[in-house]
């Protein structure tokens, strides 16, 4: 369908040319119709061959149809002279011209290149960047066509899937007829990144880590690791049995890390633990080999550190048995994208059918006691969505039968209050101790612990990580201090820091066994199955201490104690005996073995009369009356006077048999066999709480949620009590969970207190129907577990099938058209400046041919064949220049390769390669052709219609009277354009792109309909009349001048004061168009009034008295050839224009990014980066970094940013993904980063302003991209546009119910969208209520601080940018230091300052390699003066004989030669400057000012090349020029 358009095309474009060209033979009737059906019919049938074969070559569409054409005309121009006898005389007058000029056709050739040159250079320039970027695909990717991965949008984390899902994958896929025939190969793995640090601490802190399956690369579908054909089964082989890890570098990571094979380094990376939280692990790994990056070496990219292990054991080390995170596919040969994009969208049909509902989490269980079938979901929060709960609700009767449903929503508690009592407080549900310090409770359980201070309504617990238990406590002598010794280590708690986490804890190697409180100190005992050491630490766990015991331990321990008297004693029961140890005095650590007898003796029990309710493992009074013992259910505490319980404790977290460990709930029922019928605000509460008054109905319970809280809302929903619930229809299937149901309530609130989503739910109890069968019973099951499977689909694993090298290809081409674009932009102001080149040849050659194109009329050559002449000969000239501008062409795209590889190796990215396709350099030559053919054919038609009397007399050609018909063909064109554009303007409306320039342009269009009226036709109507006569008689210079001035005064002045025009964005497109429209306006200035100021000047007293003679002949030629003139003028104008333009934006820019180093950094000089999945965990305090070197004194702040993904929701309801940003008190309190505007309600000072949103966790910062708009085509960075005051949501990515209501209390400085992106707020919100990491540290140092003497910071020039060099240097000391120390955390730590500058500087080199591809427009304007003058020199001998036979002598006659070519090059030059200067000024108005930036114009710069390109301009014309001065007189006027 595509060839057929194509062809369609082609054959009407052609057949159009070849009858017009056989039309124009004349005398048809002479020239027989097979020779006229072979004119039309030939070059159709040649263009459409060669389009045919230009398509097989490779080329676009395009490219292939407009080469067609050229094929075709070329065609058309040769068939002529083979069956046309007259057109056979006339090729040869043009090939014999062609060789007898050699020197003016190669002048034409030159002119005639740029084009192609400019064109080729550009794609080819593209093609290099396509070319660079897919060979980082390939290096990177492979033989990976497809990738089954995904990233946890919540945590950041890659996903990670079973690998027996990605054996059922695979098998699927192999076993299917429609798609093994396109599969190579599989390979699963799983890739992140670790930190390396070798043993001298150099350290990378990011490299990638990728494991792949060695069985699966035995098959060597992927290339070997680096060149010497390593593969994962030899790292597999070395890691069986070996002491330490072994593991593959790529070179690049050898060379980073100054490392060689058998070298042992630190490696660090992160693991997921409980409940999601990141935690670090570390070993020794050994190098086993250093590779290339080449093959598999390069994963991570052809330059990019990156580390191998076979997949075992990097699941050994990640302790995840069984685990991957990525399936690669490996495609056949020979599939276009299409095909690979589309076989992908089949392989995720394919994912999705082999996915169970087990892979993404659902578990379905049959009670056959029950007849009841249970839906859970362990994924996520737990919940099944409510997608899933409506359409099961639709479908079950269709695969069960008469089903009935109970749903159930557990809602988790954090909080239970009655009578001003909270009711969950306790850690662990198996209290053993109690203690009470006079003004706290103390209780201490197997795996937590904690107090309930009586002067307040909170509570401090703290729980042991899982698996691990709390082995014994030890209380201060007050009893307001608890140490903890646990098998993970040693925590100490006090009662006065209960609003901290940990009031501080030690970390040991074994487990912390027993511990004692003596003399002041902690003594902590520390034990495994063979070993014991003993820790002394003083009252606030600083070490005082540490002492290996040597001891006799039983060969399994039960139990270790420690008491205290004059000496330390130790108690180890074993499992047949218990043996007794004791020192003499607390000063030594040698323990001597000793009797029962001699242990010291404890205080007696108290005689307490325990409540009948209590249990008899501990209790304890708080005065006479008022006691605590545990109970069944926790703590309980009683009135022993009345014996009435006044209050009990629950634990937070219980043990539910058969589902784990839960925190308390409430539960609400609902479904068509739900039987709860509870209004909203009540509860029916479990007998748990039997001990609280139950029976009264007026009793009130204030509750919160524990996701809620979670997510910062502790706001607390009331409830009324409705008594107690025995048992409902149903829940007996739930009967293990009564251990942590406190109360039943309406879904309604249940989902308001779980944050639950619409019919979200956590449990699914199926009933009835063919569950009740027992012979259907295993139908109806396993139709529900199929229903579920068809349900699981990848995005519940949040999975994705990805057609990695497709889409990075399309990256690439996308980025590589930009670049394309922007050369090609810029290439056009060069490109027109050729063709006003080919223009100044075309007219010189044309004067010089008049005379005898002349004769050749006059001896019976027809016009027609006259413009056959020039269009053959024109063909010929076209075709050579475009393959040669093609050529020239490719090597400056290989100079500007080599200018980006300097630039990308500066930054240590990838070398820049130079690469060029068929397409590129095929497109230059045919679009390059067709221009020249077009201007040639322009030229044909102006040098065709000469009056053969006044050539043959040597008369200039001058106008007819009236007003030509090109005048009238203009105004037509411009009236179609003006409605062109204004009804583009009212379809698209004024929020386009295009609107801007679709306005302008209108304007500009009827200027040139309207004023050539005024001008020009109207004087001509009324010329009989003496004023119009008058003005009829310089209309032509009238019309051009008016018009020129009109355009500037349209484009240029009136923008500011337009209020249209106001409204309107103008993008890259607008200004290029108006700055050529502008160039033109300007020289049509200068061509109108250039002879008026040549009279003037003629005229000139100053200039004779200074030139006598020499200035008035020298202005009298340009004067005399004034189209010669302009477009020499232009030339010079066009590149002048450009050259200012980018130069004047370079120094904007310049000006304008000095800044960012101070709003990218504020007071803080570094900044310390990490990853959600691998969050900071260094704290405030830099002493406790435990790096010890003098420049951390240096240090006076560190403020540590909270992220989390969240959605941004305006009052309009439009939404878009953003970072939430949270910063701490140390942030806000060093002054934040700077600001561009803020509510000054919030403070005067922007340091004010940081510190009260810290207070006020509803009020945010946001970045400039929301109040900014692209400088490119007007439209908004951001969807969001925002204002201060304004109000949006946070809305949290992985549970869209938790959400939260903030306004916008100022803005981030301009560049913030670049450097500090995101919503910033309140840390303590973004880490509660959505789970923010800390992935940011901003280090700040003191104003004061200087580099150590010995450091080579030092000797380090850097830019103040803001701060004192010494402040630079240390910040650079500082740097290096946290880099080699901070390494192995997995932190990168950078100078704001360099990174910023890092940025500017590539982007100005770009610039000025952009400045010097528009210089190439300098050369050509310097060429084209070249040749006038060249030319001026051959056509004036007999002048110059003249002049020198009047007395002219050389130097006179060589200053008329200077003088000449300076007024031309000098008035273009100046002209494009004034033009360029304008349109720096407007572009300064529309870009910068709304951005704050100052006005800046490079006047240094731009006037050292207006002055360099005007000596060049001499230089060149110096050689033509003394030639002229030379020439005698007498050979002159013989014209030799």
């Amino acid at each position: 369908m595509n060839l057929l358009i194509e062809s369609v095309v082609l054959v009407l474009v052609i057949a159009l040319l070849s009858t017009v060209a056989t039309l124009s033979l004349g005398r048809l009737d002479s020239t027989g119709l097979w020779v006229k059906t072979l004119l039309i019919l030939g070059p159709i049938v040649d263009g459409w061959l060669g389009m045919v074969f230009l398509l097989w070559l490779g080329l676009g569409p395009i490219n292939a149809v407009l080469g067609g054409v050229l094929l075709g005309i070329a065609s058309l121009t040769f068939l002529q002279p083979l069956l046309v006898p007259r057109r056979l005389v006339v090729w040869r007058l043009a090939m014999e011209n062609i060789r007898r000029r050699k020197r003016q056709s190669a002048l034409m050739i030159a002119g005639l290149v740029i084009a192609s040159a400019i064109i080729t250079s550009s794609l080819v320039v593209g093609d290099s960047l396509d070319a660079t970027v897919t060979h980082e695909v390939e290096a990177s990717w492979g033989s990976t066509d497809l990738l089954i991965a995904g990233f946890n949008p919540q945590t950041g984390v890659a996903v990670e899937f079973e690998e027996n899902v990605g054996a059922r994958i695979w098998g699927a896929l192999q076993n299917d007829s429609s798609t093994s025939p396109h599969i190579e190969g599989r390979q699963h793995g799983l890739a992140t990144s670790v930190s390396l640090t070798n043993s001298e601490g150099r350290g990378e802190p990011t490299v990638s880590w990728f494991a792949r399956n060695s069985t699966i690369d035995a098959e060597q579908i992927w290339e070997p690791l680096g060149d010497d054909g390593l593969r994962f089964e030899t790292i597999r082989i070395a890691n069986e049995g070996a002491q330490i890890p072994q593991i593959v570098l790529n070179q690049a990571a050898g060379d980073a890390m100054k490392v060689d094979v058998g070298d042992v380094i630190k490696m660090g990376w992160y693991i997921s633990g409980e409940g999601g939280q990141r935690v670090h692990q570390e070993t020794n790994v050994s190098v086993l080999e250093i590779v290339a990056n080449t093959g598999q070496g390069a994963m991570a990219g052809s330059v990019t550190p990156a580390v191998f292990t076979d997949l075992r054991t990097a699941q050994e080390l990640m302790k995840a048995p069984g685990a991957m995170n990525r399936l690669s596919l490996a495609l056949k040969s020979g599939m276009s994208d299409a095909d690979v994009r589309t076989f992908g969208e089949t392989v995720e049909e394919f994912v999705n059918q082999s996915l169970l509902a087990s892979d993404v989490g659902f578990n379905l269980t049959f009670a056959e006691s029950t007849g009841t079938a249970t839906l859970s979901n362990s994924a996520g929060l737990g919940r099944i969505s409510g997608e899933d709960v409506l359409s099961l609700r639709e479908n079950m009767t269709s695969f069960a039968g008469n089903v009935s449903m109970m749903e159930v929503l557990q809602v988790p508690l954090i909080d239970v209050s009655f009578d001003n009592q909270s009711l969950l407080t306790l850690a662990d549900s198996d209290v053993h101790t109690l203690a009470y310090s006079g003004s706290a409770l103390w209780h201490i359980g197997l795996s937590g612990a904690g107090f309930e201070p009586s002067d307040a309504d909170d509570s401090w617990v703290w729980r042991a990580d899982d698996g691990e238990r709390i082995n014994d406590a030890a209380f201060s002598p007050n009893g307001t201090k608890a140490l903890l010794a646990h098998d993970g280590g040693i925590e100490l708690a006090a009662e006065w820091a209960s609003d901290s986490t940990s009031y501080a804890s030690w970390k040991t190697d074994n487990s912390a066994v027993a511990a004692v409180w003596a003399d002041g100190e902690w003594f902590v005992l520390e034990a495994n199955s063979s070993n014991a050491k003993l820790h002394r630490f003083d009252a606030n766990l600083n070490p005082q201490g540490m002492e290996p015991l040597t001891l006799e331990l039983p060969s399994t321990v039960l139990s270790y104690d420690l008491s205290v008297d004059i000496g330390l004693h130790l108690r180890v029961e074993g499992l047949l005996s218990t043996s007794y140890y004791a020192t003499e005095s607390l000063n030594l650590f040698e323990f001597l073995p000793s009797e029962a007898v001699d242990w010291p003796s404890t205080e007696p029990g108290s005689d307490l009369d325990l409540h009948p309710r209590c249990d008899n493992t501990a209790s304890v009074s708080l005065s006479s009356t008022l006691h605590w013992c545990t109970f069944e259910h926790g703590l309980m505490q009683w009135n022993s006077t009345t014996n009435n319980a006044t209050g009990i404790r629950l634990p937070i977290i219980s043990e539910a048999p058969g589902f784990g460990q839960f925190p308390q709930m409430f539960l609400a029922f609902g479904g068509s066999d739900g039987t709860q019928n509870l209004e909203p605000g009540h509860v029916l509460l479990s007998s748990r709480l039997d001990t609280l008054a139950l029976d009264d109905l007026s009793m009130e319970l204030a509750v919160q949620g524990a996701l809620p809280y979670a997510y910062g809302n502790d706001t607390a929903v009331f409830f009324t009590n409705d008594g107690a619930y025995a048992s409902l229809p149903g829940f007996e299937d739930l009967s293990a969970l009564e251990s942590v149901v406190l109360g039943l309530i309406s879904l309604q609130d249940a989902e308001i207190l779980a944050l639950a989503g619409d019919d979200e739910r956590s449990l699914l109890l199926l009933s009835g129907g063919d569950f009740t069968n027992s012979s259907l019973q295993d139908k109806a099951f396993e139709a529900t577990s199929l229903w579920l499977d068809d349900r699981s689909t990848l995005d519940d694993l949040h999975l994705l099938v990805q057609p990695v090298k497709v889409d990075a290809a399309e990256q690439a081409e996308a980025s590589a058209g930009v670049l394309s674009a922007m050369f090609l932009v810029f290439g056009t102001f060069t490109m027109a400046a050729g063709v006003l080149l080919v223009l100044t040849i075309i007219t010189l050659l044309a004067d010089v041919r008049r005379s005898e194109l002349a004769t050749a009329r006059a001896l019976g050559l027809r016009i027609s064949d006259a413009r056959a002449f020039f269009i053959q000969e024109g063909t010929v000239l076209s075709l050579m220049a475009g393959g040669l501008g093609s050529l020239v062409g490719l090597g400056l795209a290989w100079l500007i390769s080599i200018g980006f590889s300097t630039i990308f190796s500066s930054v240590g990215a990838q070398s820049f390669r130079f690469d060029w396709t068929l397409d590129s350099f095929l497109a230059g030559w045919i679009w390059g052709s067709l221009i020249a053919l077009f201007l040639l054919w322009v030229a044909a038609l102006w040098n065709s219609n000469l009056n053969i009397v006044k050539a043959l007399r040597g008369a200039r050609t001058s106008l007819r009277k009236g007003v030509p018909w090109g005048l009238y063909l203009l105004q037509i064109l411009a009236l179609g354009g003006a409605v062109l554009s204004y009804t583009s303007l009212f379809l698209l409306g004024t929020s386009s792109s295009l609107a801007y320039l679709a306005y302008v342009l209108g304007g500009l269009f009827l200027l040139t309909v309207i004023l050539p009226v005024l001008t020009w036709q109207i004087p001509y109507l009324f010329s009989n009349r003496p004023f119009w006569n008058g003005l009829q008689r310089h209309a032509p210079r009238t019309t051009l001048g008016v018009l020129g001035t009109s355009y500037l005064l349209w484009t240029l002045m009136l923008g500011s004061i337009d209020p249209f025009r106001q409204d309107l964005q103008a993008n890259e497109l607008a200004f290029i168009v108006l700055g050529l429209f502008e160039v033109l306006a300007g020289v049509m200035v200068l061509t109108s009034f250039a002879p008026l100021m040549v009279q003037s000047l003629s005229k000139s007293r100053v200039l004779t008295k200074r030139f006598g003679a020499i200035g008035p002949v020298a202005l009298a030629h340009p004067l005399a050839h004034p189209v010669r003139t302009a477009v020499v003028m232009g030339m010079f104008s066009i590149t002048m224009f450009s050259v200012v333009v980018l130069s004047g934006y370079t120094a904007q820019f310049d000006t304008y990014s000095s800044g960012f180093v101070e709003e990218a950094e504020g007071e803080y000089e570094l900044l310390l980066t990490s990853t959600r999945s691998r969050p900071i965990e260094l704290g405030p305090d830099p002493d406790e970094w435990n790096i010890s070197h003098p420049s951390i004194s240096n240090i006076d702040s560190v403020g540590a940013i909270h992220r989390a993904p969240v959605h941004l929701e305006d009052a309009s309801g439009e939404r878009m993904p953003y970072i939430l940003r949270g910063f701490d008190e140390h942030f806000s309190s060093h002054g934040g980063l700077p600001l561009h505007i803020w509510d000054e309600a919030l403070g005067e000072t922007q340091e004010d302003a940081w510190i009260s949103i810290e207070k006020f966790d509803n009020i945010v910062f946001v970045d400039a991209s929301f109040g900014l708009e692209s400088t490119a085509d007007g439209t908004t960075l951001v969807p969001l546009q925002l204002s201060i005051g304004d109000s949006i949501s946070l809305i949290d990515f992985s549970n869209p119910s938790n959400t939260r209501q903030v306004t916008v209390g100022g803005f981030l400085k301009q560049s913030s969208y670049i450097f500090s992106p995101g919503v910033w707020m309140d840390g303590s919100v973004v880490e509660e209520q959505f789970g923010g990491e800390v992935t940011r540290m901003y280090v700040s140092v003191t104003p004061s601080a200087e580099a150590s003497e010995m450091s080579d910071s030092r000797d380090v020039i850097l830019s103040g940018q803001g701060k004192t060099l010494g402040e630079r240097q240390a910040a650079h000391e500082l740097e290096e230091i946290l880099g080699a120390e901070l390494a192995s955390d997995g932190l990168n730590v950078m100078t704001v300052a360099e990174e910023v500058m890092v940025i500017q500087s590539l982007v100005l080199a770009i610039l000025s390699l952009f400045e010097g591809y528009l210089a190439l427009g300098l050369i050509v304007g310097i060429a084209g003066i070249g040749v006038v003058t060249v030319r001026n020199v051959s056509e004036r001998r007999r002048t110059i004989g003249m002049l020198r036979a009047m007395g002219f002598r050389q130097r006179h006659v060589m200053g008329v030669f200077v003088l000449e070519t300076s007024w031309v090059a000098v008035l273009g030059m100046l002209n494009g400057f004034m033009i360029g200067y304008g349109f720096h000024k407007v572009l300064y108005e529309t870009i910068w000012a709304s951005e704050g930036a100052s006005f800046v114009f490079p006047w240094a710069t731009t006037l050292m090349i207006f002055f360099f390109a005007w000596i060049f301009v001499i230089l060149v014309t110096y050689p033509p020029t003394k030639a002229a001065s030379r020439i005698l007189p007498s050979a002159a006027l013989r014209d030799r």
